[in-house]
C-alpha cells in the first residue's frame, strides 16, 4: 500500500511506501511481472501430471524466471538508455530513484505473495520463488542515482555562488 497521511501510524507504517511519482515504465514493468507470476501459478497444476509434456512443466518455472529478468534487464538497460538525461535532469534522476524504490519495496513481499500459490508437485518453485535478493541491487541504483545527482546540484550551486562571491 501507499502512505497518504504522514500523521497515521497504525503500527504498519514500516510496510507501507509514501507516495511518489514513478514511470509508467515501471507501472507496467510491475504489471507484467504479476501477469507472468499469475501465469507461473497456473502452469504449476501441471506440473508432475504424467499427460502433460514436458516443456509445459517446464514453463511454470521458466514464467518465474521470466519475472525475474525483465527486472534486472530494467537495471541494466533503463541507466544505460537515459544515462544522460538521468545525470543531467534532476527530475529524471529523480523518478529513476522513486521507480528502483518502488520495485525494491514490492520485491520485498512479492515472492512470498506467490510462494503459496504454487500447487501440484512445483515444491522447488515454491521453495526458491524469492525476489528478496533484487532488493539490495534496487537500494543501491536509487541511491547511486539520487546521490550522484545531489553532488551534481551541489557541485553546480557552488560554481554559481562562488563566482558571486568572489
Amino acid at each position: 500500500g501507499y502512505k497518504d497521511d504522514p500523521t497515521e501510524d497504525n503500527g504498519m507504517t514500516l510496510f507501507v511506501l509514501h507516495k511518489s511519482a514513478i514511470s509508467k515504465v515501471a507501472s507496467d514493468l510491475m504489471t507484467l511481472c504479476r501477469h507472468a507470476m499469475d501465469e507461473s501459478v497456473d502452469c504449476s497444476k501441471f506440473i508432475g501430471d504424467p499427460a502433460v509434456s514436458t516443456s509445459l512443466s517446464l514453463l511454470s518455472p521458466t514464467l518465474y524466471r521470466t519475472a525475474r529478468e525483465l527486472l534486472d534487464l530494467f537495471r541494466a538497460i533503463i541507466p544505460t538508455a537515459h544515462g544522460s538525461e538521468i545525470s543531467t535532469i534532476p527530475r529524471t534522476a529523480a523518478v529513476l530513484h522513486n521507480d528502483c524504490v518502488y520495485f525494491a519495496h514490492h520485491m520485498l513481499t512479492f515472492g512470498h505473495e506467490y510462494k503459496e500459490k504454487f500447487s501440484g508437485g512445483n515444491n522447488v518453485l515454491r521453495q526458491m520463488c524469492t525476489f528478496v535478493d533484487l532488493v539490495p541491487p534496487f537500494r543501491e541504483l536509487a541511491d547511486r542515482t539520487m546521490g550522484g545527482m545531489i553532488e551534481r546540484q551541489k557541485i553546480q550551486i557552488l560554481e554559481i555562488v562562488g563566482s558571486r562571491i568572489s
